[in-house]
């Protein structure tokens, strides 16, 4: 029976607003019609939970209620400092009924039409195989920018053509084969081993990318201060977790959205944030995932009571602390026994520095092992084996990784970047950027641009308090006596997610905290004391132990081991730099009004830069999402067009909207998995498993199709390259049937292929121009987010090559852009590039307003 907005709806009402003492909110799921769901919040007082659970169970079953104090029983969407839309939660007492709360969003969310991020990605479209032909006029296209010359060209012009016979399309229809039988024939098996497991090469810098958090509105001048917004931070990175399981859409725009997912979007990325690890392997690594709903049932329903349990490991001057939450459900608790125990390992931790620690209670301990995760992976991998297995089991389980950096005084030359780091952190928080003066907002850029190196590299004598394999690194900086925060971030193992799954932490943790601080401020300002755990209180809601990770069996070995990875990472961060990139001149507001798409802009700018510094043409490579497919990650855009290129030689009106026109056009085929980069790994990723006598999909049969087929009878080749095919000799080929196998074949390649098929197969795979186009000098991606001065950064593909990694706001552009700086072949300095990037900008808009003056002179 449907509910309507009638007298139940009114009857409901009135008995929660006499048994709560207090007004109850209905927040709209949709449309205010008589037909439409609404959420249901209130909060109770006193011993009548059961009561009103009750109540609300029989009344309104086939409504969706948030009844757990742990998101915030008084569920209200504050509109906080960020602008975006956060729950508050800070009723103190609540409807502490768990179990009950996940029985009604199981069965409510069915009956809805609501989707939960538990609910996989099945319903979406499966991830399409992308038309031969177009893939391969899309493939012309763009090697043509950085041709050598015209035999080069020319020489990969008639490799293309051969392909796209019947070698390409075997391989095609083969890969068709694979699609047919999965909703996601690249990243349910391919794509994160290809990408990232293979790579031996450290995970900081190289591939794990790491966002700051933007500067408090308030100052953190003592420890007391530290602790309590070190609490407040994790405690929000938790509730992030709960919130997710509770329904709500981390991408919402608005309240009418809060709880209801897009049915178009793919959220699977959501499910494996929380204490997944990437365990270091030789020649691959593996990932341990640790599900969202790891603490509900086996069968994972929500029906049964999610445990109160959450665990995470604080590291603290290279010592790793276990921490074990028994009762994270209320959130005012949660906070006080993080409070509690921060403070117990800070002192801890202070013994241990001292050595006023006797070795008969602790024993021996080798502080720093964390630095053994930026080894390279093959190295890391023996030597894990040498740690103790109790311990980094314990690491590997925990959801959530959180380091308390300790910034010394900067000795000379070393780690300069820390001066930044060091300055006046604490002056100007709540000051506008208009209000500043330039020489301060100097100073908050160089600290900003710091604190991303601190966030995404660590320091020398920091780097030992990570761990990198962890797919969340909480990180806090502070000064060395732990009096000042000097700022925070995460670093992300890449493999579990994108982007933008980590910018919506970041947002909603920030907003938390933020929250808590005013809250807090407002209780002293009611005169009411906050309540502050006992260590008896602690000692039954949260437990904590440091690990011994080295036994003295082989602690001389991993100490010679430390000393070898540390000058190791040392060379590899003398050669890195980060420039942080803050341009007030304009944004997406203005480029928009010009009738431009911001993102096309800004990477028509980039190419305009990097031409005019090094004269030269940079392949490019942006992400675009195709989170629209079922388990969708992403797919390249090669931002280096024809129309690009003719830009950056000969720039004005017409050739910067022709190169805006033609990235717009290769974005959006990009974001519907019509680019050429994933495709193009599929044909090689299916040859490379048929050598290998690994194909596990079944193979096709094949039948001849005359030339006046046009429509290919399956087969994805167009009829203008199927010509060129036919006129080559080459015969096309249709899908007939598919024999299932269930195990991996053994296949002959000489079954499938002519000699002269594998000839061309082996030459399209290793040509140099066609290889030299993946070879992405630029490697740029925009996160957005609706904090304008923070951005993402990571580092850059190649040796001599760019990362950039941009956030367009409405009124100013902010990028982060990393390079190595001392590569000897090709000089990248990306000081020089971002005053480029700079001019470039200025340019495009003088070019936009010259244009606009002659058309009104025209008009006059």
């Amino acid at each position: 029976m449907m509910l309507n907005n009638g007298p139940g709806i009114a009857r409901i009402r009135g008995q929660l607003a006499q048994m709560t003492r207090c007004q109850p909110r209905v927040v709209p799921l949709g449309p205010a019609t008589t037909s439409s769901r609404y959420l249901f919040s209130s909060f109770a007082k006193g011993g009548q939970n059961q009561q009103q659970l009750r109540l609300i169970r029989s009344l309104a079953p086939r409504y969706i209620y948030s009844l757990s104090n742990s998101f915030g029983a008084r569920r209200s969407l504050t509109n906080t400092s960020s602008g975006t839309y956060a729950p508050s939660n800070f009723a103190t007492d609540g409807l502490h009924a768990t179990s009950a709360k996940f029985e009604l969003l199981n069965s409510n969310r069915a009956s809805s039409g609501h989707l939960s991020i538990l609910d996989g990605s099945d319903h979406l479209p499966s991830l399409p195989v992308p038309n031969l032909g177009q893939t391969l006029e899309r493939l012309k296209e763009t090697i043509w920018p950085i041709t050598m010359n015209s035999a080069e060209f020319a020489q990969a012009l008639e490799l293309i053509e051969a392909f796209a016979g019947s070698a390409g399309q075997k391989l095609d229809l083969l890969l068709r084969a694979k699609a047919s039988q999965s909703k996601n024939w690249l990243t349910q098996d391919w794509w994160v081993q290809e990408a990232y497991l293979k790579s031996r090469a450290p995970l900081p810098i190289n591939s794990n990318p790491a966002m700051i958090y933007p500067k408090l509105p308030f100052e953190v001048n003592n420890q007391r201060k530290l602790i309590s917004t070190m609490a407040q931070l994790v405690s929000g990175v938790i509730d992030f977790k709960l919130a997710l399981l509770q329904g709500y859409n981390p991408e919402a725009h608005g309240s009418e959205d809060e709880f209801r997912l897009n049915v178009n979007q793919c959220y699977n990325q959501y499910k494996h944030i929380f204490g997944s690890t990437r365990m270091p392997g030789d020649p691959i690594d593996e990932i341990h995932f640790k599900p969202l709903n790891d603490d509900l049932p086996d069968d994972g329903t929500l029906t049964g009571a999610m445990s109160n349990k959450f665990n995470l490991i604080l590291s603290l001057r290279g010592h790793f602390y276990e921490v074990q939450l028994n009762n994270i459900d209320h959130e005012q608790e949660r906070i006080e026994t993080l409070q509690n125990v921060f403070s117990k390992i800070i002192d801890h931790s202070s013994l241990a520095a001292s050595g006023s620690e006797t070795e008969s209670s602790e024993g021996s301990v080798l502080p720093g092992i964390g630095l053994l995760t930026a080894d390279r992976r093959d190295n890391w991998s023996q030597s894990i084996k040498l740690l103790e297995p109790e311990s980094v089991r314990a690491i590997r389980e925990a959801h959530l990784m959180v380091c308390l950096d300790t910034i010394p005084d900067p000795q000379g030359a070393e780690d300069s970047f820390l001066h930044a780091l060091l300055g006046n952190s604490s002056n100007n928080n709540n000051a506008p950027e208009s209000t500043l003066s330039q020489q301060q907002q100097v100073d908050d850029d160089c600290q900003i641009e710091a604190l991303s190196r601190q966030i995404l590299h660590s320091d020398r004598t920091n780097v030992g308090n990570r761990w990198f394999d962890k797919s969340l690194q909480l990180i806090l900086v502070s000064d060395g006596s732990l009096q000042r925060l000097l700022g925070a971030g995460i670093n992300y193992e890449h493999s579990i997610a994108e982007a933008t799954v980590v910018t919506k932490l970041i947002e909603y943790s920030y907003d938390k905290t933020i929250q808590q601080k005013n809250h807090a401020d407002q209780q002293l300002a009611n005169g009411k004391q906050q309540h502050t755990s006992s260590s008896e209180h602690t000692g039954t809601s949260a437990r904590y132990r440091r690990l011994d990770l080295v036994g003295p069996h082989h602690f001389d070995e991993v100490a010679g081991l430390l000393g070898r990875v540390r000058r190791d990472f040392v060379s590899q961060l003398d050669q890195f730099d980060l420039a942080y990139f803050n341009y007030k001149q304009y944004g997406s507001n203005s480029i928009k009004s010009w009738r431009f798409s911001p993102d096309s802009w800004f990477q028509v700018a980039l190419q305009f830069a990097y031409y005019k510094l090094h004269k030269r043409l940079g392949p490019c490579y942006e992400s675009a999402s195709t989170r629209q497919f079922a388990y969708g990650r992403t797919e390249t855009i090669r931002s280096l067009t024809n129309d690009v290129a003719e830009f950056c030689r000969e720039p004005g009106f017409d050739s910067l909207k022709s190169a805006i026109d033609q990235h717009k056009a290769y974005a959006n085929a990009a974001n519907e998995a019509s680019a050429i980069d994933r495709v193009l790994l599929g044909y090689r990723l299916v040859f490379n498993e048929l050598k290998a006598n690994k194909w596990a999909w079944g193979l096709p049969t094949f039948d001849e199709c005359g030339n006046d087929d046009s429509s290919g009878g399956g087969s994805s080749v167009t009829p203008s390259v199927a010509a060129e095919t036919n006129n080559n000799g080459n015969r096309r080929l249709r899908f007939n049937s598919l024999e299932r196998a269930d195990s991996k074949q053994q296949v002959d390649l000489n079954d499938l292929f002519t000699e002269k098929e594998l000839a061309i197969l082996s030459a399209f795979f290793n040509n140099e121009l066609i290889e030299r186009s993946k070879k992405f000098a630029l490697s740029t991606s925009q996160v957005s987010s609706i904090h304008p001065n923070i951005c993402m950064s990571y580092g850059p593909l190649l040796a001599d090559g760019y990362g950039c990694c941009y956030n367009i706001s409405g009124q100013k552009i902010v990028a982060a852009i990393t390079a190595n700086s001392f590569n000897q072949s090709f000089s990248c300095e990306v000081d020089k590039l971002s005053e480029s990037l700079s001019d470039s900008l200025d340019k495009m808009r003088h070019i936009v307003e010259a244009q606009q003056q002659r058309s009104k002179n025209n008009l006059n």
